[in-house]
């Protein structure tokens, strides 16, 4: 994205040529690979180091027993009918009123 053959894991962002929309653009993909949210404000002021960002974005994945009963709710979900889907959101609606 920067047109740099080689980064090291302590290079500046900024000290690169990084700029604002280049910001908004790695963020932007940092987000679609990792499905995290991270702020803008994480690369412009937080993190802008490579070593910095990877800090943040391992804090900000799912643990691993997280990801376990993730797993383990869709897979609940996968194995429902249709009709057990409509059954199930009809008593999540009607239980919340």
């Amino acid at each position: 994205m920067i047109g740099i053959d080689r980064i090291g894991i302590y290079d500046n962002f900024f000290e690169l040529g990084g700029h604002s929309l280049l910001a908004v653009q790695t963020i932007s993909r940092l987000r679609e690979t990792f499905q995290i949210e991270l702020p803008l404000r994480t690369l412009l002021s937080d993190a802008p180091t490579v070593a910095q960002l990877a800090t943040v974005i391992e804090e900000k994945q799912p643990k691993l027993e997280q990801m376990t009963e993730i797993e383990q709710l869709l897979a609940q979900i996968e194995r429902l009918s249709p009709d057990e889907v409509k059954q199930q959101l009809i008593q999540e609606t009607n239980s919340s009123d």
